[in-house]
């Protein structure tokens, strides 16, 4: 004899559990509704997937992209024209889509490190002791805001 499992019955189901799903489940639920969430890849947890202690690993975020969601998962191919062969892409630079629960909102918030107040002084502080002229001679690389700014 075969059994059948059922599953209670739920008000909502919600397909992709990053930004969007986890807002509109949280609104859910505070309007007494049953919610259940489902989401592609792992389960992600602050710790120890991306604990406070970890520095910036580029081995495991941008070599190996341990929080982005596998190739076969996002590769998109692309053409001009129909007599075109598509070739696939799967490098999307930052617009990455982070892989697990989480989804991007994991990927950002769980690894992008937080730039320090010095982080925001670097240019000014570097042109007012060295000079501008300095800054432009092509070998100190200074990023900023251009040239109008002086």
């Amino acid at each position: 004899m075969t059994t059948r499992r059922t599953n209670p019955k739920v008000d909502a189901v919600i397909v992709g559990f990053g930004w969007a799903g986890s807002l509109m489940a949280a609104e859910l639920s505070r309007a007494n509704m049953n919610v259940v969430a489902i989401d592609r890849g792992p389960w992600r947890d602050t710790f120890p997937d991306t604990p406070l202690t970890a520095d910036p690993d580029e081995l495991r975020w941008k070599t190996r992209r341990e929080l982005l969601a596998p190739p076969h998962d996002t590769t998109l191919t692309m053409r001009n024209t129909l007599d075109q062969t598509a070739v696939p892409q799967r490098d999307f630079g930052i617009s990455e889509l982070g892989g697990g629960v989480g989804g991007q909102g994991f990927q950002w918030a769980g690894m992008a490190w937080r730039f320090n107040p010095w982080d925001f002084r670097v240019r000014s502080e570097t042109i007012e002791r060295y000079g501008m002229a300095r800054a432009e001679d092509g070998e100190f690389a200074v990023a900023g805001l251009g040239h109008h700014l002086r």
